[in-house]
C-alpha cells in the first residue's frame, strides 16, 4: 500500500464513526463545536502501525460563524513541548480539518491565501501556493467534509479533501510554512495556536 492510498484509508476511517469509535477510546471536543476528535489514531504503515497523538483542538470563526475545526496530530513518542517545536518537528504529521459550513472552492482557496500572505507577506512560495489555490479552486466541501494536511518528510505536502480529491506539493519548507499559518509568530488567530497545542 502506497502512502496516498494509506492516506486515503485514513480519511474513510474518520468519516466512518463507528471506526472511529473503535480507534479511540477518548475524543476529544473542539471548544464551541460539535466536532470531536480521537484522542489517538492508529496509522497504518510499511513498517507496522504508528500512533499518532492529538496535541490539540480549534475552531476557526469568523466574524459569528464557525468555518471549520481543525486538530494537530504527530507520531506517539514525538518530543514537543512549544508550538515552536510542533512545526520545527520534522516528522510525518497533520493537520486535520472537519468542515463546519458547506464552502465553494474559490472561498476556500481565497481563505488559505489570506492566512498565508498574512503569516509569510506576499510573494512567499509563489509557485507551491499558486499550485495549492488552483486545487482548492477546482473543489467545493461540504458541511462535514475532512481536509487532512500531511507533513511528509523531505518530500512536502499531501492533501486529502473528503478522500474524493488529493495534490501532492512537492517542496518540504512549504509544508513548514503551512504549519506556521497555525503555529507560527503570526498564526490566523492566536486562539488556534493555543488550542493546537493544548494536550502538549
Amino acid at each position: 500500500m502506497n502512502r496516498r492510498t494509506m492516506l486515503g484509508c485514513l480519511l474513510t476511517s474518520w468519516l466512518g464513526a463507528s471506526v472511529v469509535r473503535a480507534a479511540a477510546a477518548e475524543t476529544v471536543a473542539v471548544p464551541g463545536s460539535a466536532i470531536r476528535y480521537p484522542s489517538t489514531i492508529a496509522f497504518p504503515t510499511q513498517g507496522g502501525t504508528v500512533n499518532m497523538v492529538l496535541t490539540g483542538t480549534a475552531l476557526r470563526r469568523k466574524l459569528i460563524v464557525n468555518v471549520y475545526g481543525i486538530a494537530s496530530y504527530i507520531p506517539e513518542g514525538t518530543k514537543v513541548r512549544t508550538a515552536a517545536d510542533l512545526v520545527a518537528a520534522d516528522v510525518t504529521k497533520w493537520l486535520f480539518i472537519v468542515m463546519e459550513r458547506d464552502l465553494e472552492g474559490e472561498s476556500l482557496a481565497d481563505g488559505f491565501r489570506t492566512a498565508f500572505k498574512d503569516a509569510h507577506g506576499d510573494g512567499a512560495y509563489a509557485d507551491s501556493i499558486g499550485q495549492l489555490i488552483a486545487f482548492f479552486s477546482k473543489i467545493t466541501v461540504k458541511k462535514g467534509d475532512g481536509i487532512i494536511l500531511t507533513h511528509i518528510p523531505k518530500q512536502g505536502l499531501h492533501i486529502n479533501v473528503g478522500n474524493r480529491d488529493q495534490k501532492m506539493i512537492a517542496e518540504p519548507a512549504f509544508a513548514k510554512a503551512v504549519w506556521e499559518i497555525y503555529l507560527g509568530d503570526k498564526p490566523l488567530t492566536d486562539s488556534i495556536k493555543s488550542g493546537l497545542i493544548s494536550r502538549l
